[in-house]
C-alpha cells in the first residue's frame, strides 16, 4: 500500500491541511495504488489490501514482460473486505509483477 499521503482527522483539519490534500488529489496523487507479484506454480494469488471492498474495482498494470503476457488471463474472484483472489495461469515464472489501483 502506498504511504506518505497526508490524511485528515475525522473531524476535519486546518485550512492548510485540507488545501494540501485537495491539491494532491487534483494532481492525481491519490492513495489507491500498490504492487503485487503473482504466485509461481499456483493458479491464484491472494491480494490483501485494506482498501479493497466487495464492490471495489481493481485495475492491473504489468511492470514486466512476463506480467504483460499474462494480463489477458487475469480475473478477480472471492473479493471481500480487504482481500481479493487473482486467478491466473499456473507457471513457474516468478516475475509476473503488477502495479494495481483499487477504486471504490
Amino acid at each position: 500500500m502506498s504511504t506518505g499521503y497526508l490524511g485528515l482527522p475525522v473531524h476535519g483539519g486546518t485550512a492548510r491541511e485540507v488545501a494540501t490534500v485537495i491539491n494532491r488529489i487534483n494532481q492525481g496523487k491519490i492513495n489507491v495504488t500498490g504492487s503485487v507479484t503473482l504466485a509461481e506454480n499456483a493458479d491464484d494469488t491472494t491480494l490483501s489490501d485494506p482498501r479493497i471492498g466487495p464492490d471495489s474495482v481493481i485495475v492491473f498494470m504489468p511492470t514486466t514482460a512476463s506480467a504483460a503476457a499474462e494480463l489477458g488471463t487475469l480475473y478477480v474472484t472471492d473479493q471481500g473486505a480487504g482481500t481479493a483472489k487473482i486467478n491466473h495461469s499456473n507457471a513457474a515464472t516468478d516475475d509476473r509483477t503488477y502495479r494495481y489501483a483499487v477504486l471504490g
